[in-house]
C-alpha cells in the first residue's frame, strides 16, 4: 500500500462550536484534508501489471496437454504460466515474496488447473553450524475465472520427512497419467509414493534392495544401482512403471502387484528411459553418446544395436532422448548432447532426426533446462495404432525460449508471442514512446518481418499453444513502444501494448561501421560447407559477446509524428535516421560523417587537452584510413540520413530532438553542440572544460612535478601514518567500551530526519564524474526575455548545476543562437531534468506533439529545475523562485529518474491531475503535486542495491513505468489507480463485503471488540505490491519521567484497498495498540490513554453517565492508565475546546536534549531558502512559541513537507470530482497522552 501524506491535525481537528472563527477555520481545514485524502486514494495506487520478457534463472518446465498451458519455475521461486496469445490466460504469475525458495521440479495436474512444485529450502542449524535442506511439495491453484483473481495461489504444502532426504537428493519426479499419485526417486535408489488427493506420503517404498535381489543370475551382479534417473508411466497399462537406474539397469515394475515384469541390464550407464509407440517400445540413452531402442512385444525384449550418431570417436552423453511416431512418415528421434568430445565439447545442441535425409543439430548459446514436443495424436482404426504426430519442439534454455516447427519444411522456428530474450545483447538504455500512429506501427511490423537474418527463418504457422477458442481480449487502440539500446549497436522496437512483449523491428547500426565481423565484398560469413558434420544450425538470438564495445547505444529519441529516429553511441557517434520503404544501396565513398570538434572552439582548452580514450568508429569500407571501392545494401526500414561524429569521441551523455525545427542537440563530458540535420550544418558548439583544470592535470599537484622516488617516499610515509592512527583509535575504543552502553541508554532518542544544509560542491581532480558533463538538454518554446512573446529555446544542464538558456532565432537563411540567460544553482548539484509547465500545471508538449495551439498562449509559465538533490520551481521569464522541495537534505536520497504523469481518477475519468514522479537512488517512488511540490505518496519500489533496475527505469505519461528486474525481464508497474484492473477487482470485492455487512446490527461491546480484534482472513491482493508504511518517527523506548509526553500525528496502517482508514495520535511512552473498537450504537469510537493519575477519578465519574458519552463509551483502568472507548463526537461534546487545545497547542514540558519537536503543518515556513513570498514574521512567531513551551536550546525544529500535502486544493478540471464522504462506520483510534 501507499504512504499517503496527512496534515498536522490528522483527521480529528473538527469542532462543533460554530460561533468561534478559529474553530470554523479548523473545521474547514479538517474537511478539506479529508477530501484531499480521498482524492489521493482515487488517483494513486501501486500495482505490478505484468512481467515482460524472459524469466530470470529458469529451473523447470511442464506443459498441460488438456488446458494448453505452459508453466516455468525459476530458482528465484517464481512461477510463470503462459497460454494462448491475446487471451485472459496469456500470462499468469506467482511471486513467493515471503519465502522465495528455488523450484527444482514443476508438474501440471493435467486438466485440473493445478500445479505441483518441488522446492528445496536450505537452513543453517545453529547447534551444528551446518546447512540442512528440506524438501517441500506445494500444490498451486490456477484461476480458471480471471474475474476473481489473476494470480496462482498456494493451496497446500507438505514437508518431506528429514529422514528420507538426509544425505541424498531427489533425482526423478513424475506424476501418473490419472493424477492420483506422485513418484519420487532419490539418489539412494529408493522410490517413494505420494498421494495427490490427500497430499501426503503413502506408506511403503520401492526399495533398491528388492530390485537388486531380482536381477537375473546370468547378468552381472550389481551391489549398487545408483540414482534413479527417470520414472515413466505406461501409456496403456496404468499399473506399470519404467524405472531407469544410473548403473545401467532399467525395470518394468507393477506397483499394484508389487512385482517386476521385466528387468534389463545394459553395458553403459543410463541417462534416461521413456516409452514410445503406446508402450510397446522403450528408448534409452547412455553416457557414451548412444541410444538404444527396445521392443517389448518380443519374448526376449530384443534391442537395436547402440546407435552412436556422431561416432565413432568418443562423444558426450545423451542426456535425454525420446521417439515420436508419425502416421504417414518415419518417426522422429530427438535427443540432446551426443556431439564428439574432441572438437565440439563446448557445443550445446539438440538433434532432430527423421529418416536418412532429415537431420539437423540445433546449436544453442546457453544451457538446456528442458525440452518436449507438442503432439497432435491420431488413431488408425485399421492398424489399431495411435500415432504421436509431433507439431512443435519447445526448448527452455537458461537465457531464452525457442519453439521449432516440426511440420514445415526445414524445421523453422516460431516467432514468439511472449518469452522474448530482451537481453540477447546487454541492454544499455531504454526509451518509451506513447500513442504511436497506426501507420508507423504497421510499417515497423512490416519491416521487421522483412529484415531478418539468414539464420532466422520463421514459420508461418500459428503458435502451437492454442485452444482455438474465441475468447480474445479487447486490444487497446493506442499503440505503445519500448525501445532498447544494446551493447552490440542494435536498437530493438518492442510492442508493449498488451500483456506480452513482442519484438516488432530490429535496427543494426553496426552495418554503417567497419568492425571485425563486417563481411568483405562478395563474402558471406554465413555460408557453411556441405561436408560439415554434425549438421549444426545456429538458432536463437542470445549472444553475450559484442564485436566492438564502441558500438554501444547510450541515448535514443524517436518522434512518432515525423518518424525521425536519433541514436547516440559510446564513441561519440550520432545517427539521424528516417523511414524508407525501399532497399537502398550506399557507396563507401558516400558514407561520410560530419565531424564536430567540441574542444576546437576554445584555443586555450585545445592547446592543453590530450585525449587518452578510444578512437572513433570508422565508417564502412575504410581500412587503415584508406577508402576501398564498393557498396552495401540497406534493407527497408530506418535508414541513415545524417551521421555526426563528435570529437573527442566520448560517450554521449545527453540528447534532445525537435523535428519541427529539424534540430538535434547532443552533449558529452566535454561540451555540447546543436546540429541542423536538414541542412547538414552545425549551429552551436560550446566547450564546458575548465582550462585551469587542464593546466593542473599537465603539471601534476599544483604545478610542481614530483619524481618517482619522492612519490614512493611520500606514499610510504602516508601508509605508516595510517597504521599509527589505526592503533591509537583501537586503544581509544577499548577504553570507551564500558562507557558506551551507559551513554547509549541515556542518549536513546527517536530518530527523526534532521534537515541538513545543502553546501556547495567542490569538484576535485579525482572525481569519478567530471564537472563538465552535460546531463540534460531540452527544446521548448516559452517566455525567455519577456512575458509578451514566446521564444524558441534550448536549455542545457550540466553536472555542476549550471543551466545555459539559448534563444533560437529562425530566419530564411540561417538559425542564430544567442545565450539569453545562465543559471547557477547554489548547491551545484547535477541537473537531472528541466520541464516547463503552463497555468494548468500541464507540461508543455514537444513541438511535434502540439495539437491545441491555444493551450500555450497563456503567459503563466513556470519551469521546474530538478537536480539530484532538490526540485525548484521558477516563474518565467523572470526566473523568480516560487517553491522548492529538498530531497537530499531531509532524507539523504538522490534523484535518479524524473517523469511528468497524468493521474486520472478511477471513479470520475473526467478528473485528472498532473504530477511530478521521482525515483531516487534508494529505490523509492514518490509523487509530488504541481506546482507546490507537495509529496502525495511514496513507496519502496525496488532495492537500492539493484543498480540495473534504477538505471533502466523509464516513466510513461499515464502514471506507469518500466524497469529491468533482471537482465532478461522488464516489469510493467502502475502508480495510477485507474490503470490497475486488479485494484478495481479488489474494490468490487470490498463493495460486496461491505454490502453483506449490516452496520445497524446491535451487538454487545465484548462481542464487537472480539470480532474486530480477531484476525480476519483477507482476500489476497491480485498482484503483490511492495510494502509501504506511514512515515513514522520512532519514539524513545525509555523516557526519563512519566510526565514526559510527545504528541505525534502520524497516521498508520493506511490501506488503500479499504475505505476504512485508521489514524492515531499516539504517545511514545506506551506501545502502539492496533486494536479498534465498535460501540453498541454502531458509531466510530475513540480510544484515549490517560497517563495522569489525578484525572482517573474524574474520568470514571464521567463514564458512568451514559448521556455524557451518548451511551457509546467503555472504560477500562489498568494501574495508572485509563483507557476510554468512545465516539469522536462524544469526545468533542464532552471536552469541547480543551480537546482541540491539547491536540493543537500542548507541547511537552520536559524534552530530552537529543530529541526534537516535529512541526508538520508549517513545514514550508522552515524551507524558505530562496523564497521571497514567505511571511518571515509568522515563521519567527511559531519558532518562539515552540521554544516558550519548554523546549531546550539543543532541541531542533525539523519539518517534513509530506505531512501538509492533503491541504492542497484540487487542481482545476473540466468536471470537478464529486468527493465521497468518509464512511460513518470507519474506525478511528486516538491515543492522547497528558490530556489533563
Amino acid at each position: 500500500m501507499f504512504k499517503f501524506a496527512t496534515n498536522k491535525f490528522g483527521h480529528h481537528s473538527s469542532n462543533h462550536n460554530p460561533t468561534s472563527p478559529n474553530q470554523t477555520c479548523k473545521t474547514e481545514e479538517y474537511s478539506s484534508s479529508r477530501r484531499r485524502f480521498q482524492i489521493q486514494k482515487e488517483l494513486f495506487a501501486f500495482n505490478k501489471i505484468a512481467d515482460k520478457g524472459f524469466p530470470s534463472k529458469p529451473s523447470a518446465m511442464d506443459y498441460d496437454k488438456k488446458l494448453k498451458l505452459l508453466a516455468i519455475g525459476t530458482r528465484n521461486g517464481d512461477i510463470r504460466i503462459y497460454g494462448e496469445p491475446n487471451t485472459p490466460h496469456q500470462q499468469l504469475s506467482c511471486y513467493q515474496d515471503v519465502h522465495p525458495f528455488p523450484i527444482q521440479k514443476i508438474l501440471f495436474v493435467q486438466g485440473q488447473y493445478q500445479l505441483i512444485t518441488l522446492s528445496e529450502r536450505t537452513y543453517r542449524n545453529d547447534m551444528t553450524n551446518k546447512g540442512e535442506s528440506n524438501l517441500y511439495l506445494i500444490l498451486w491453484q490456477i484461476p480458471n475465472n480471471l474475474e476473481n483473481s489473476n494470480l496462482v495461489e498456494k493451496i497446500k504444502e507438505f514437508q518431506i520427512d528429514q529422514k528420507i532426504v538426509k544425505n541424498t537428493r531427489l533425482s526423478a519426479f513424475t506424476l501418473l497419467n490419472d493424477n492420483s499419485h506422485l513418484f519420487l526417486g532419490f539418489e539412494t535408489g529408493d522410490i517413494y509414493v505420494f498421494n495427490v488427493s490427500q497430499f501426503q506420503l503413502v506408506p511403503g517404498v520401492i526399495n533398491k534392495d528388492y530390485i537388486i535381489k531380482n536381477i537375473p543370475s546370468g547378468e552381472k551382479k550389481l551391489t549398487q544401482l545408483g540414482p534413479v534417473e527417470s520414472i515413466s508411466h505406461h501409456p496403456k497399462q496404468l499399473t506399470k512403471l519404467l524405472i531407469a537406474y544410473q548403473r545401467g539397469l532399467w525395470v518394468l515394475f507393477d506397483f499394484i502387484k508389487n512385482q517386476i515384469d521385466q528387468i534389463i541390464q545394459t553395458q553403459q550407464p543410463i541417462e534416461s528411459a521413456v516409452f514410445y509407440q503406446q508402450g510397446e517400445c522403450i528408448a534409452t540413452s547412455h553416457t557414451d553418446g548412444s541410444f538404444i531402442l527396445w521392443d517389448l512385444t518380443s519374448d526376449s525384449c530384443s534391442s537395436s544395436p547402440p546407435n552412436i550418431v556422431y561416432g565413432p570417436y568418443p562423444c558426450k552423453a545423451v542426456t535425454k532422448c525420446f521417439v515420436k511416431t508419425c502416421r504417414n512418415d518415419q518417426p522422429y528421434v530427438i535427443f540432446s548432447g551426443g556431439c564428439p568430445r574432441v572438437n565440439y565439447s563446448d557445443k550445446i545442441s539438440i538433434s532432430v532426426i527423421q529418416g536418412e535425409n532429415s537431420h539437423v543439430c540445433f546449436d544453442f548459446t546457453s544451457k538446456i533446462i528442458d525440452f518436449f514436443t507438442i503432439d497432435k495424436p491420431c488413431h488408425d482404426k485399421q492398424a489399431n495404432l495411435t500415432y504421436d504426430n509431433p507439431q512443435a519442439l519447445l526448448v527452455l534454455l537458461e537465457e531464452e525460449f525457442i519453439a521449432i516447427d516440426l511440420i514445415s519444411e526445414n524445421w523453422p522456428q516460431y516467432k514468439l508471442p511472449y518469452l522474448y530474450s530482451v537481453h540477447s545483447s546487454a541492454i544499455i538504455c531504454t526509451h518509451y514512446v506513447n500513442k504511436v500512429s497506426n501507420r508507423l506501427y504497421d510499417m515497423l511490423k512490416k519491416y521487421g518481418s522483412m529484415n531478418q537474418d539468414p539464420c532466422e527463418i520463421f514459420s508461418e504457422r500459428e503458435w502451437p499453444i492454442s485452444l482455438n477458442k474465441n475468447e480474445d481480449i479487447e486490444l487497446p487502440e493506442n499503440k505503445d513502444l519500448l525501445l532498447t539500446g544494446h551493447e552490440d549497436g542494435s536498437v530493438r522496437f518492442w510492442d508493449v501494448t498488451n500483456m506480452s512483449m513482442s519484438l516488432m523491428y530490429r535496427l543494426k547500426t553496426a552495418d554503417y561501421f567497419q568492425t571485425d565481423s563486417t563481411p568483405l565484398d562478395g563474402e558471406n560469413i554465413d555460408t557453411i560447407s556441405d561436408d560439415n558434420w554434425p549438421p549444426f544450425r545456429k538458432i536463437g538470438t542470445f549472444d553475450p559477446y559484442s564485436d566492438d564495445p564502441k558500438l554501444g547505444i547510450q541515448k535514443i529519441h524517436l518522434c512518432p509524428q515525423k518518424e525521425i529516429l536519433v541514436i547516440a553511441g559510446t564513441a561519440g557517434q550520432v545517427l539521424v535516421m528516417n523511414l524508407c520503404d525501399q532497399n537502398k544501396e550506399i557507396n563507401y565513398s558516400e558514407l561520410e560523417s560530419h565531424k564536430i570538434n567540441i574542444i576546437g572552439v576554445s584555443p586555450e582548452v585545445e592547446s592543453h587537452f590530450i585525449w587518452k580514450g578510444h578512437e572513433p568508429l570508422t565508417t564502412r569500407g575504410r581500412f587503415n584510413g584508406q577508402l576501398s571501392q564498393g557498396s552495401f545494401k540497406v534493407p527497408p526500414g530506418y535508414q541513415l540520413k545524417s551521421l555526426i561524429q563528435l570529437y573527442p569521441p566520448a560517450t554521449v551523455s545527453a540528447l534532445a530532438l525537435n523535428t519541427e525545427w529539424q534540430l538535434v542537440a547532443m552533449g558529452t563530458s566535454h561540451g555540447f553542440a546543436m546540429y541542423d540535420y536538414n541542412n547538414s550544418k552545425d549551429l552551436l558548439i560550446r566547450c564546458t572544460l575548465d582550462p585551469s583544470m587542464l593546466i593542473l592535470n599537465e603539471s601534476g599537484n599544483g604545478g610542481t612535478t614530483i619524481s618517482r622516488r619522492k612519490s614512493l617516499k611520500k606514499s610510504l610515509r602516508e601508509s605508516f601514518r595510517k597504521l599509527r592512527r589505526g592503533r591509537s583509535q583501537k586503544t581509544n575504543t577499548r577504553k570507551n567500551e564500558s562507557i558506551k552502553p551507559i551513554e547509549s541508554e541515556l542518549n536513546e532518542a527517536p530518530h527523526k530526519p534532521i534537515e541538513r544544509q545543502v553546501e556547495s560542491r567542490e569538484f576535485k581532480q579525482m572525481d569519478d564524474i567530471p564537472p563538465s558533463v552535460i546531463r540534460y538538454m531540452y527544446f521548448v518554446r516559452t517566455y525567455i526575455t519577456n512575458n509578451q512573446q514566446m521564444v524558441n529555446s534550448l536549455w542545457v544542464g550540466t553536472n555542476t548545476g549550471i543551466i545555459y538558456i539559448y534563444a533560437l532565432q529562425f530566419t530564411k537563411a540561417n538559425i542564430s543562437c544567442l545565450l539569453a540567460k545562465e543559471m547557477r544553482l547554489k548547491h551545484r548539484a547535477p541537473v537531472v531534468n528541466i520541464q516547463v509547465i503552463d497555468q494548468f500545471m500541464q507540461p508543455l508538449p514537444l513541438a511535434e506533439e502540439k495539437e491545441d495551439k491555444n493551450s500555450t498562449i497563456e503567459h503563466n509559465h513556470k519551469v521546474i529545475i530538478c537536480s539530484e538533490e532538490q526540485f525548484k520551481v521558477f516563474q518565467l521569464p523572470a526566473l523568480k523562485p516560487v517553491c522548492k522541495f529538498k530531497l537530499t537534505a531531509v532524507e539523504g536520497a538522490r534523484v535518479r529518474r524524473i517523469g511528468y504523469n497524468c493521474y486520472m481518477s478511477k471513479s470520475d475519468p473526467r478528473y485528472s491531475e498532473y504530477c511530478l514522479s521521482c525515483l531516487s537512488n534508494l529505490g523509492d517512488l514518490s509523487v509530488y503535486s504541481l506546482p507546490q511540490l507537495k509529496r502525495q505518496v511514496q513507496i519502496q519500489c525496488m532495492k537500492q542495491q539493484d543498480i540495473n533496475a534504477i538505471t533502466s527505469f523509464v516513466f510513461t505519461k499515464q502514471g506507469q513505468a518500466f524497469y529491468l528486474q533482471s537482465p532478461s525481464e522488464f516489469v510493467h508497474i502502475s502508480m495510477s489507480a485507474c490503470d490497475s484492473p486488479q485494484i478495481m477487482l479488489q474494490a468490487k470485492r470490498n463493495n460486496k463485503r461491505d454490502s453483506a455487512e449490516n452496520p445497524t446490527q446491535t451487538k454487545s461491546n465484548e462481542q464487537s471488540t472480539s470480532e474486530k480484534t480477531s484476525p480476519v482472513k483477507q482476500t489476497p491482493a491480485p498482484v503483490p505490491a511492495p510494502r509501504t508504511t506511514i512515515n513514522e518517527k520512532k519514539p524513545a523506548d525509555k523516557p526519563n519521567t512519566k510526565e514526559e509526553t510527545v504528541l505525534s500525528n502520524n497516521a498508520e496502517n493506511l490501506n488503500e484497498d479499504h475505505d476504512n482508514s485508521l489514524f492515531s495520535l499516539s504517545s511514545p511512552n506506551k506501545p502502539k495498540n492496533n486494536s479498534s473498537f465498535i460501540t453498541n450504537s454502531g458509531q466510530s469510537t475513540t480510544q484515549l490513554t490517560i497517563l495522569n493519575q489525578s484525572a482517573i477519578s474524574s474520568i470514571n465519574n464521567q463514564t458512568q453517565n451514559s448521556s455524557g458519552f451518548n451511551g457509546s463509551s467503555t472504560c477500562v483502568s489498568n494501574s495508572n492508565n485509563v483507557t476510554i472507548n468512545m465516539s469522536l463526537d462524544s469526545v468533542v461534546d464532552r471536552f469541547g475546546d480543551d480537546f482541540n487545545n491539547v491536540s493543537n497547542k500542548r507541547i511537552p514540558s520536559v524534552i530530552d536534549e537529543n530529541s526534537s519537536v516535529t512541526n508538520h503543518s508549517d513545514s514550508l515556513l522552515n524551507d524558505t531558502d530562496g523564497l521571497e513570498n514567505t511571511d518571515k514574521s509568522k515563521k519567527k512567531e511559531i519558532k518562539q512559541t515552540l521554544n516558550s513551551n519548554g523546549s531546550t536550546a539543543n532541541s531542533e525544529v525539523t519539518t517534513d513537507d509530506e505531512n501538509t500535502l492533503d491541504t492542497i486544493a484540487p487542481q482545476k478540471s473540466s468536471s470537478p470530482m464529486i468527493h465521497k464522504a468518509m464512511n460513518s462506520s470507519s474506525n478511528i483510534k486516538v491515543q492522547i497522552a497528558g490530556l489533563f
